[in-house]
């Protein structure tokens, strides 16, 4: 192996993981270069995260050219990932509460069958939330029409201004 970032091995061919290929541990941070095929992604990086594997991203702001996700990435409270190209998730996003997640302006996109959770603690005054101390959170789960997705989370925030 080449620094663990060699996937395959046939006779003499001999086939590399790209720089910004997750090969740490099962479960680690963003930040280690040591944990990533060519050293820390950056903003030229072409990020995958592979099935099997949770990578938490534990520096801000970070920027990667593109991502393609088959295991799961957190993104903590208060941290920024930008994708400046396509965005594929196969597995699992998960924004916790302040997160942000913020895609190029242009010859962007977003595809895969994954899953999106936003966490967002909810707080105020509101008789219709079920909770004790009027608090609450609520999780969004992937949605395959953007569209739909984005009108509805607007009428969530109208309803709970």
């Amino acid at each position: 192996t080449l620094n663990g970032c060699e996937s395959s091995r046939t006779g003499a061919v001999v086939t590399l993981n790209n720089d910004g290929t997750w090969k740490g541990s099962s479960t680690g941070n963003w930040n280690d270069g040591a944990n990533w095929c060519g050293g820390l992604p950056s903003s030229s990086s072409d990020v995958t995260i592979g099935s099997g594997n949770t990578v938490t991203l534990n520096s801000s702001p970070e920027t990667v050219s593109s991502m393609t996700i088959a295991g799961t990435l957190i993104v903590p409270s208060n941290n920024q990932l930008t994708v400046t190209g396509t965005l594929t998730n196969n597995g699992t996003l998960t924004l916790k509460d302040g997160a942000t997640l913020v895609q190029g302006t242009s010859g962007t996109s977003i595809t895969g069958s994954g899953t999106y959770n936003v966490e967002k603690q909810l707080t105020g005054n509101s008789s219709t939330w079920n909770t004790a101390n009027n608090d609450g959170r609520f999780l969004v789960h992937g949605c395959s029409d953007v569209k739909r997705c984005s009108e509805w989370l607007w009428k969530l925030r109208r309803k709970f201004k």
